[in-house]
């Protein structure tokens, strides 16, 4: 989404001599995914403030980034589309958090689901981003960590009796386990046409 604008940062950097010509597209690369990163990050944060719901939005975030970064899952072809797919998730997730009755087993439910699914098959790779054998294992093993982190602070939510807290948890990774069922669907159906 940002190519053009990441473009000019890189020229200018160049120009100024900041960084090597032959690094110009590693410079390039990172500021547009720097930029994507905070318009996700400032949409996120504004729609939970239209939601009533800043805080659940935030700690979304913080517990589904990390997360989507090494569990991999479904991505969409294009910049668009994904920001698009995102704003239209956060949105039903924060909705579905606020209006529907999310007790303690219910969310509990969701959490072990969702886990389940992270685990068994996860890293899911896409064709934008392959992983070879050692990616493979390494961000598996990632993921396993991040979950096993993320498990203590749903549990933990629970005893305490901090609704909003072990709801969000739940809904951020329900939310990664349908992209990641998702992910493995859309790579079956690929194989299956080559």
């Amino acid at each position: 989404m940002f190519y053009k604008l990441s473009e000019r940062f890189t020229e200018e950097l160049e120009k100024q001599r900041v960084i090597l010509s032959e690094d110009r597209e590693i410079y390039r690369f990172g500021i547009q995914q720097g930029l994507n990163l905070v318009l996700n990050l400032l949409t996120t944060i504004a729609i939970g403030l239209l939601c009533g719901m800043l805080w659940e939005s935030v700690l979304f975030m913080l517990f589904y980034m990390p997360l989507r970064r090494y569990a991999g899952g479904y991505h969409a072809k294009t910049h668009l589309r994904c920001y698009l797919y995102s704003v239209l998730m956060i949105t039903m997730v924060l909705l579905a958090i606020k209006f529907l009755p999310l007790g303690k087993f219910i969310c509990s439910c969701l959490m072990l689901a969702g886990g389940i699914v992270i685990v068994l098959f996860a890293p899911i790779e896409d064709a934008n981003k392959p992983l070879d054998g050692v990616e493979q294992r390494i961000f598996r093993k990632r993921t396993w960590s991040i979950l096993f982190i993320e498990s203590c602070f749903f549990i933990f939510s629970l005893v305490v009796q901090l609704k909003m807290c072990y709801g969000t948890i739940s809904f951020a990774i329900i939310s990664l386990a349908s992209l990641v069922m998702i992910g493995k669907i859309k790579n079956a159906v690929q194989n299956e046409k080559l």
